[in-house]
């Protein structure tokens, strides 16, 4: 059956627009291959009797006729603000993910096999998005990196640490699929919700008899010298790192500080291959080679992000080791 949108002018009631404005809403998914697309309607209870309007083409223009009208049907006004608010939202949606308002998202991760059960799933919150805080997002590239610790032949239950966290998908990975503990690291203005996801995750981790994790922030301008290996990390992690002229020198900068000088670290990195950051990635490659970091394995994959064509973007990761020169 397929429900059409019910034309204002019938005088529809509060709860049924406010049913349909959920049932319409679109959240960012955890961009799983075998998805069709980026994102999906929400179906819970009742609303999946209208989640087929998400798709509607007249769905924008129904939706900004209710933001014009005056509802003047509805007496409480509580429930004509609730409308407003809600069919506001669902047009920024449909505008793009800089648009949206602040999302929660799942993320299903593997485990190593023999764990007993195949993934852990990680929640993740997103404030709204800002030019200027692009921590806020969770990059393509850290799914990616999530989904691949599983693969790596690292040793399990010993210290990490992860540079530019952001909403901490790779760390908090890192915990549950490797037991590890985990510190992510971050600028000031994003560890609040870093922390947020942290504390979201923690209890599920528990659950599994996985690693823990801490939060701090790190800024690659200034990063504290450590007093001595034992305040080194044997693993370390960046995912996304490179969107600046100065990154590639900072980061190269901060894995010679924290790299544990022991033939068993690793640093493992992996970033989006985007068009006019050429001239940075060879300068990252480049700049390891000189500080006597050598690459073990790495390679090109695709996987998905709220942008791209298609959203689809391709992503080269690397796992590095200390030379025997630099030992």
């Amino acid at each position: 059956i397929v429900f059409d949108l019910p034309q204002l002018y019938t005088r529809p009631s509060a709860p049924l627009l406010l049913t349909i404005l959920a049932a319409v809403r679109v959240t960012p998914v955890s961009w799983d291959p075998a998805r069709a697309r980026l994102y999906k309607p929400s179906t819970k209870g009742v609303q999946s009797r209208y989640a087929s309007l998400a798709s509607s083409p007249g769905l924008s223009k129904w939706l900004t006729s209710i933001v014009a009208s005056s509802l003047k049907w509805i007496e409480d006004e509580d429930e004509k603000e609730k409308v407003w608010e809600e069919a506001g939202r669902r047009l920024a949606e449909r505008c793009g993910r800089t648009a949206m308002p602040a999302v929660t998202r799942e993320f299903r991760i593997p485990l190593a096999k023999g764990e007993g059960i195949d993934h852990v799933t990680i929640t993740l919150h997103e404030p709204s998005l800002t030019a200027d805080n692009l921590g806020f997002k969770t990059w393509g590239s850290a799914y990616l990196l999530a989904k691949r610790l599983s693969e790596l032949k690292l040793p399990p239950g010993q210290r990490a640490l992860e540079l530019g966290s952001g909403t901490g998908l790779a760390g908090i990975a890192c915990a549950a699929v490797m037991a590890a503990k985990v510190t992510l690291t971050d600028l000031p203005e994003i560890v609040p919700n870093l922390q947020r996801n942290v504390d979201i995750n923690s209890p599920r981790l528990n659950m599994m008899g996985s690693g823990s994790m801490d939060v701090q922030v790190l800024d690659w301008t200034d990063p504290p010298i450590p007093s001595g290996e034992e305040d080194k990390y044997p693993l370390i992690l960046a995912a996304d790192p490179l969107y600046s002229a100065a990154h590639p020198g900072l980061l190269v900068g901060v894995l010679r500080l924290y790299v544990m000088k022991d033939e068993e670290a690793r640093a493992v990195v992996e970033f989006p291959l985007r068009e006019g950051f050429n001239k940075e990635r060879e300068e990252f490659w480049s700049r390891m080679k000189e500080e006597g970091f050598v690459l073990v394995e790495g390679g090109v994959e695709e996987g998905y992000d709220d942008w791209g064509v298609g959203a689809k973007v391709r992503c080269w990761w690397g796992v590095y080791k200390w030379g025997e020169r630099a030992l």
